[in-house]
């Protein structure tokens, strides 16, 4: 990735890190530049009016919802691969130590309300792919081509964009 993000990389570096089961490589100044194409899409947005204005003010904050995303996904995938080392939680940054506990406290809240699980689809796997990590914090899979299987919504959209998968729904 070069020294500037675009609405579709940024798309892109959120699937890869929703549909992997490994942390995926991020430059060193990846968040810094996340903040600044965001700020530049809201200064654009300021001098815009009409139409063009919603649209880049929401596609700012699309951006800052697919930052977060990848934020709180990177942080689950370290805490998984922590507790499978018996390392202390200490071992991950304060910030994605907030991130885990947010997910935490969701998570207990799902599973409290009354038909608190995800919003689930099913698909069929048109590739194999290893163990995924859903959007509702359950594993899911491995699977193989032709496999079929309810997973929840969000993770069958990024599936389905990298061509793993077919909604049946």
């Amino acid at each position: 990735m070069g020294r500037r993000l675009s609405y579709s990389k940024l798309i892109d570096i959120w699937v890869e890190e929703l549909t992997s089961p490994n942390l995926t490589d991020l430059p060193d100044q990846f968040y810094r530049m996340a903040d600044s194409f965001i700020a530049d899409l809201r200064k654009e947005a300021n001098i815009q009016e009409g139409i063009l204005k919603i649209m880049l003010t929401r596609q700012a904050e699309i951006c800052e919802e697919l930052v977060d995303e990848i934020s709180k996904l990177r942080a689950l995938k370290k805490f998984v691969l922590l507790m499978s080392k018996n390392l202390p939680m200490e071992s991950i940054p304060e910030s994605e130590r907030k991130h885990l506990r947010s997910i935490f406290e969701h998570r207990k809240g799902l599973l409290r309300s009354e038909g608190g699980g995800p919003d689930l689809v099913q698909v069929i796997f048109k590739k194999s792919i290893p163990s995924i990590v859903g959007i509702d914090l359950r594993v899911y899979g491995p699977f193989r081509d032709g496999d079929v299987a309810l997973i929840p919504r969000k993770n069958a959209v990024a599936l389905e964009s990298k061509g793993y998968v077919e909604v049946v729904d």
